[in-house]
């Protein structure tokens, strides 16, 4: 088996909003295919170990939102400290808008790619 096929990226087109469980670990997700803005929700924390993340790419002119699961307030993003949610809102630069988020413990630490708008609520 060639060496390249371990490091390959996991990755989950969604079309409808979805809810992101702890085996998702590691995945990116994109919005390939979805016909309206769908959003993401961030998987339970009780049990997921420091350091689990995952990725949102979009491929789709519609958008999307990644969420806390029960608006938690533990979603960092620039300039808050305590949101629930992250929108993708720029219409004509939603293809390609990328976020990540990585479970430190406590809260949600976001990355967002650059030139797109985000909404942070």
């Amino acid at each position: 088996m060639a060496l390249w096929k371990n490091a390959l990226e996991n990755i989950s087109a969604k079309t409808a909003s979805y809810s992101i469980v702890g085996a998702d670990f590691g995945k990116l997700f994109t919005n390939r295919g979805a016909t309206t803005s769908i959003t993401f929700t961030t998987p339970p924390t009780a049990d997921l170990p420091t350091g689990w993340s995952c990725s949102f790419y979009g491929v789709s002119a519609y958008g999307f939102v990644v969420t806390s699961l029960g608006s938690a307030d533990n979603i960092i993003a620039l300039n808050d400290a305590g949101a629930d949610s992250l929108t993708m809102t720029t219409t004509s630069r939603s293809i390609g808008a990328y976020i990540s988020i990585i479970w430190d413990g406590t809260s949600w630490l976001t990355i967002r790619g650059d030139g797109n708008t985000y909404t942070v609520a």
